[in-house]
């Protein structure tokens, strides 16, 4: 009886350490039950074809300007669909619970064609210079700005990669322009300023889309180390928000001796040691966190996430349900042209922002950089 006891308190003894260190050194207890496997066993170092056929392209490192212009043709076609939208009726009393309401959508509408000037908005777009470059297939369409020196004194000057996310794009970087490439005195540098690369992501805007399968966001990674590198910098500092921030992880987990600083918006629960101080914190925040901060527990915000993530659900097992009908011309899918884009841009920030709204115009913009030239809706593609 004696030795049975004795049995029993050294293995709640050391079940209890080990619980432990994996909720207090989760990284160091999983490398040494599970050793990591080298790099290029996990990531997608290998360079690749994203055409339909497998051919590999001819290596072309040509940078061609571009710029934003909508052919009128293009313009009149987009009001003509506009002017011919047929609403469904309205479900009253609901707000926004349901989605974005139909009364809403009319009143954006109504805006989209008497009020919005496309043409003025091409200028803002186009403030900054904008560039097309094929990689492994695709022309990558980016902005790449550095103010001119004019100080007296040197400017030490860093690029920077700024990488959006779903369902943005390029422009929702250009606030931080002007903050980033204006000199400034940082730490021991009297005069700091960031040269600006703003890629838009394969399938986003225009960027080329995939013609295959696989394009993810270490893959996307690769392509963006291969365009800072075309550039001429074999060392950069990256931020990323949302998906962005996927991807400049992948970029500094995959290429760690060029990443010289990196900045997230969005920290995703994507880590097994991660997740299991998720879990303890959920029934004991004490023995991992301040009880103060309980605002932080997942499961205070489950209900959100059941009502505003419903779309990844489709967005990553049916792509091309939803992804085809930004390029719809026939007015029999009227819901399933550029209204859709808008309609979800005009969802989407609400819902992630507790209410706040950045305004029509700049939804416009996004609906205007992703309605164009598109096959289908390719930011679908990154949910899978």
């Amino acid at each position: 009886m004696g030795l049975l006891l004795s049995l029993t308190f050294l293995l709640f003894g050391i079940g209890s350490a080990f619980i432990g260190l994996l909720i207090t050194q989760p990284d160091a207890v999983f490398n040494f039950l599970i050793p990591l496997p080298p790099k290029a066993d996990v990531f997608p170092y290998n360079d690749r074809t994203w055409r339909a056929t497998n051919e590999i392209p001819a290596k072309n490192s040509e940078i061609r300007p571009f710029r934003i212009d909508w052919p009128e043709k293009d313009l009149l076609d987009l009001k003509q669909r506009l002017e011919n939208t047929r609403y469904g009726s309205p479900i009253s009393d609901v707000k926004f619970t349901y989605g974005f309401p139909t009364g809403q959508v009319k009143k954006v509408v109504d805006y989209w064609l008497h009020k919005y000037d496309w043409r003025a908005q091409e200028a803002v777009l186009n403030q900054y210079p904008q560039y097309l470059t094929a990689i492994e297939g695709l022309d990558i369409h980016f902005v790449h700005y550095a103010k001119p020196q004019v100080a007296a004194k040197p400017v030490n000057t860093f690029p920077i990669a700024l990488l959006h996310g779903w369902p943005g794009s390029f422009f929702e970087m250009y606030k931080l322009v002007p903050l980033l490439t204006t000199p400034r005195a940082i730490g021991e540098f009297d005069a700091v300023a960031f040269e600006v690369v703003i890629p838009a992501i394969p399938g986003f805007g225009f960027s080329d889309a995939a013609h295959t399968t696989g394009m993810d966001p270490c893959n996307i990674a690769r392509i963006y180390d291969k365009l800072m590198e075309r550039l001429g910098h074999t060392k950069y500092y990256v931020y990323g928000g949302d998906w962005g921030t996927t991807i400049a992880r992948c970029l500094t987990v995959m290429y760690p001796e060029k990443v010289l600083g990196l900045d997230l918006t969005m920290y995703p629960v994507s880590v097994v040691p991660t997740m299991i101080r998720t879990a303890v914190a959920s029934v004991a925040p004490s023995l991992v966190m301040d009880p103060t901060e309980s605002y932080k527990l997942i499961s205070n915000h489950l209900y959100t996430m059941l009502q505003e993530f419903g779309f990844t659900l489709l967005q990553s097992t049916k792509p091309d349900t939803i992804g085809i009908g930004p390029s719809i011309r026939s007015l029999t899918f009227h819901e399933l042209n550029g209204s859709t884009i808008c309609r979800c841009c005009l969802e989407r920030y609400p819902g992630w922002t507790g209410g706040l709204h950045p305004g029509e115009v700049y939804v416009l913009h996004a609906t205007g950089i992703h309605q164009p030239n598109r096959r289908r809706l390719d930011g679908t593609l990154h949910y899978g």
